[in-house]
């Protein structure tokens, strides 16, 4: 993405968006990386996305939460909490609403699942307690009503399906490209 729009800036920099347009806007991506090419102008050396590729078909997250990130389009789709732990103690992260943090604490059921750890590595089998911070993956069963799955507010709006990587890849290089596009025909107008 640094390729849209190269400028100088202070190593280490990295800009992050979660804003996205609604339905009906010929690119989802386009509001993303405008942006990204906002903050990249300003100095970021890139940028980084999460929620558009848990969707894509390469993800390894689990298939159930890849279609709740598809049919999260509600305003309140997503909740600040800090209700996921023990792995990962008192840490505020942005997740799906669920029953897990929508409902009053529970210290029941005790074990929310299992999954395999470092899969393809060490493939170590874990009971998922409850509140959990691990992600649910294609190995994962249980109950996701209970699970942890980070999504970004508006972000999340932009996932209308799950597709390759490639296309998502695609499509905010085309953003980007309008958004230069545009940036640099508004500034010639002013002119």
């Amino acid at each position: 993405m640094v390729g849209f729009c190269y400028t100088e800036s202070e190593p280490g920099r990295v800009g992050s968006t979660g804003t996205a347009k609604q339905h009906g806007e010929r690119n989802p991506f386009a509001k993303l990386t405008e942006e990204m090419v906002r903050a990249i102008r300003a100095g970021a050396d890139g940028g980084w996305a999460g929620t558009v590729f848990v969707a894509a078909v390469e993800s390894y997250a689990h298939p159930d939460y890849k279609a709740r990130l598809v049919a999260a389009h509600a305003p309140d789709a997503t909740h600040l909490t800090t209700v996921f732990g023990p792995e990962w103690p008192d840490q505020l992260q942005r997740v799906l609403r669920n029953r897990a943090t929508s409902e009053p604490p529970s210290e029941m059921p005790p074990i929310i699942g299992e999954t395999t750890l470092f899969p393809g590595v060490q493939d170590v089998p874990y009971a998922m307690p409850k509140n959990s911070a691990i992600i649910p993956t294609r190995d994962t069963v249980g109950d996701l009503e209970e699970m942890d799955m980070p999504a970004g507010a508006r972000s999340v709006q932009a996932v209308r399906a799950v597709r390759p990587a490639a296309e998502i890849v695609a499509d905010f290089i085309e953003g980007g490209r309008l958004a230069c596009d545009r940036d640099h025909s508004e500034s010639l107008d002013e002119d």
